[in-house]
């Protein structure tokens, strides 16, 4: 007798191969085949291996040794690393999974890869098998009956008809004639089966949302920047803000008003409060002022009521016992209830922005800046005060929000995605799904019942101004766009004559220099080479160009590796390496022709400062090494005996000089806060900077005095950096115009 319950359970057992889910993928560890949503999928052998070698070992990492050996035993391959680069690059494309911000195959530099991706495997059995073993199964001998394993007995043929016709016939089983005899029911049952197994696969599986229209709701243009937008939580209502305006636009009626009152306000964000009546207002009230926070009135009654200072942004809890805001160099997270001033610190951190509030006001999400591109999406409880994260790593992401079913959605490059989360413990479920696919979209929120989303979506560019200095480089006026195209856009020196501008550009596909007049629409291209050219300056003499030669960027450890010091002449001719660059570095020249140029080069936390020789290469020092923090600029005065330093932490408003051996000394900037950059005047009696102690960067002058004051209110666009040109006479600078304009979804 054969037990027939074993003998299936055999057969549904015997393909015992594993399946590798993850996501919306299936991998089948047995025939190295992938396929996404039950769909097959084309992928060739070696990505195919590749992955079945990083499933096996989730998170952990597989060197690139490892893999070598693997993929290729053969000891004399001798491409491997090229090789092995093509095969992840493949295995990326099949998976649509990005690089720069991967969900499955993570890049650790210089050492291998590991699979980061959540997945699960089970044991394969097949659609009839996993459908028979939800049936009642018995033993079937010779002494069973036909009714017993559910099938109706056969009549006997012609030759076997001994059988009592009062007895309900007996049949003789065994495994062999039963699947000989039945073959036909069995087939049929098999394909039913498959058929409504396929059926159930089409209409249940999991299925990505639609993407849903957009709705634009303004139509500024780029001398019209809107800095912020929030949609009321009635849905009523969309505010904005320029640099000079705080803007209602009533949705139903289509008709826009300027809120009084706030003219005096350098307004950088805008959040509603529950009643939709009035607005939490984040700006500065004057040139040197601390952001502050405002409550306004949308029926304008009543002035701007004062809320705190040193404040950055803040958000309304939904039960409307708290304001959350971080302070104003967004290092600290607090809480404050309305009507009082006590704050109560949260958390202190660095470089934290965009505020939300959970549902049910017992947690605060926000995103901390990583560096490098690269934010930490975390929250803190208010009732346990200690922060639940990274709770995902995100690649450029400009903002997020909570919903009240406690979606999770943040903005990213290439759109908007949601994400589910629990609220009360700050994790993030499941994977995140891309909602609204767009380009460049910042400052979410959304109405108080999550249906309607608002955001601001646009395109932002570096580009190059010139204007004319006066009044003792403490005026600048007529400015103009000097370069007009669509490229980043960054400049640095002038040729001697002041006639040229020099300055880098992506506009080819990679970053070069090129020379412009600064009166003249096209630009002339200094360098013809596969390496990145940036930086360019003149040489006191005004013969030659020192730039810096950079390789293709594969990873941020590889940066300065190839990197050299080149030098050309301003009339053309091949390129010659004046310095090979074994870490970071920086230089400036003077304008003084007897004197020598300047190299920084940094050591961990301390930084070289040399003298350097157009021709001959670095020199002697020029003073001993300094201890200074990690982000600096610094620029040479023009007879090159003085270095100019300004440190680039949070409020800090000094400029720091360094004079050969002399011990440092300092200037103290007033008027002016958040000071960046620092460009010599050209007759060494102060300095160009931007400041962002008024909004948005500013540009200022600086004598050496030390107060500051605005060298243009016309600047619409966000400036960031000016150098003037050698005769005095004019400034060109850098600046970031935008075309954001506010947009919506409905039904989210």
């Amino acid at each position: 007798m054969i037990d027939f319950k074993l003998g299936l359970m055999a057969f549904a057992t015997e393909d015992h191969d594993r399946l590798i889910r993850f996501g919306r993928f299936t991998f089948d560890l047995a025939t190295n085949r992938l396929f996404e949503n039950g769909k097959l999928l084309p992928i060739q052998d070696q990505p195919a291996t590749l992955l079945a070698i990083l499933l096996e070992r989730p998170r952990e990492l597989v060197t690139r040794e490892e893999l070598q050996a693997r993929l290729w035993p053969d000891k004399q391959f001798l491409e491997f690393d090229a090789a092995l680069n093509t095969t992840v690059k493949k295995l990326r494309q099949v998976l649509k999974d990005d690089a720069s911000a991967p969900q499955f195959i993570q890049t650790v530099p210089k050492k291998g890869y590991r699979f980061i991706g959540e997945s699960f495997s089970e044991t394969r059995i097949t659609e009839f098998a996993s459908d028979v073993r939800k049936l009642k199964v018995v033993r079937i001998s010779q002494e069973s009956t036909a009714a017993d394993v559910g099938f109706e007995p056969v009549e006997a043929n012609q030759a076997n008809q001994e059988t009592l016709p009062s007895e309900r016939r007996r049949v003789v089983v065994t495994p062999i004639t039963f699947w000989a005899r039945h073959w036909l029911a069995i087939s049929v049952t098999g394909i039913a089966f498959s058929l409504i197994s396929a059926t159930l696969l089409v209409f249940f599986r999991p299925r990505p949302l639609p993407e849903l229209p957009e709705t634009q709701l303004t139509s500024n243009s780029t001398e019209d920047v809107i800095v912020d937008s929030a949609l009321s939580p009635d849905g009523k209502y969309l505010a904005y803000a320029n640099w000079r305006h705080v803007m209602i636009l009533n949705l139903a009626e289509r008709v826009t008003y300027t809120l009084p009152n706030l003219d005096r306000l350098r307004v950088f964000h805008l959040a509603w409060m529950r009643d939709s009546t009035r607005l939490l207002v984040t700006g500065y009230a004057g040139p040197g002022a601390t952001a502050a926070l405002w409550r306004v009135s949308i029926l304008g009654n009543g002035e701007p009521q004062k809320i705190a200072d040193n404040v950055s942004d803040a958000r309304e809890s939904p039960d409307g016992k708290y304001f959350a805001f971080f302070n104003a160099d967004s290092s600290e997270l607090s809480i404050m209830s309305p009507g009082e001033r006590e704050r109560i610190s949260l958390y202190r951190s660095k470089q934290m922005f965009s505020i939300s509030w959970s549902p049910d006001s017992r947690r605060i999400w926000f995103l901390r800046d990583l560096g490098d591109t690269w934010q930490s999406l975390e929250s803190v409880s208010l009732e346990a005060g200690h922060p639940a994260g990274p709770v995902r790593k995100l690649h450029e992401a400009g903002s997020i929000l909570l919903l009240p079913d406690s979606r999770l959605v943040y903005s990213q490059p290439d759109g908007i995605f949601e994400q589910k989360t629990d609220s009360r413990s700050g994790r993030a479920l499941g994977d995140p799904i891309r909602r609204i696919k767009c380009t460049a979209s910042i400052r979410l929120s959304a109405t108080s019942d999550g249906t309607k989303v608002g955001y601001l979506k646009g395109a932002s560019e570096s580009d190059v101004y010139v204007g004319d200095l006066s009044e003792g480089n403490t005026r600048l006026s007529n400015t103009h766009r000097l370069t007009l195209d669509d490229a980043g856009d960054y400049v640095h020196g002038w040729t001697r004559d002041s006639h040229n501008v020099l300055f880098e550009s992506d506009r080819s596909g990679q970053w070069t220099s090129y020379s412009q007049p600064f009166d003249g629409p096209d630009p002339t291209r200094l360098v013809a080479s596969e390496a990145d050219a940036v930086k360019a300056i003149s040489t006191p003499d005004g013969v030659w160009i020192l730039y810096l030669s950079l390789p293709p960027k594969r990873d941020q450890s590889d940066r300065v590796k190839g990197s050299s010091l080149m030098r050309m002449r301003v009339s053309g001719g091949a390129p010659v390496e004046v310095v090979a660059l074994e870490r970071a570095a920086s230089f400036h020249c003077p304008a003084a022709q007897s004197k020598l140029c300047v190299m920084e080069e940094r050591f961990g936390g301390n930084v070289l400062y040399s003298y350097l020789d157009p021709i001959h290469g670095k020199q002697g020092p020029f003073r001993p090494m300094e201890t200074i923090p990690s982000e600096i600029d610094w620029d040479l005065s023009p007879d090159g005996s003085t270095i100019a330093v300004v440190p680039r932490t949070g409020n800090d408003s000094r400029i720091w000089l360094f004079k050969g051996s002399e011990p440092k000394r300092e200037i103290t900037v007033t008027n002016a806060e958040q000071l960046r950059s620092v460009n010599w005047w050209p007759d060494g009696k102060g300095f160009f900077m931007s400041s962002s102690g008024d909004g948005n960067p500013l540009l200022v002058t600086v004598p050496l005095s030390g107060r500051a004051s605005v060298l243009s209110r016309e600047i619409i666009s966000v400036p960031s950096w000016g150098v003037p040109s050698p005769d005095g006479k004019r400034l060109a600078f850098v600046c970031y115009p935008n075309s954001y304009k506010a947009w919506m979804v409905d039904r989210f």
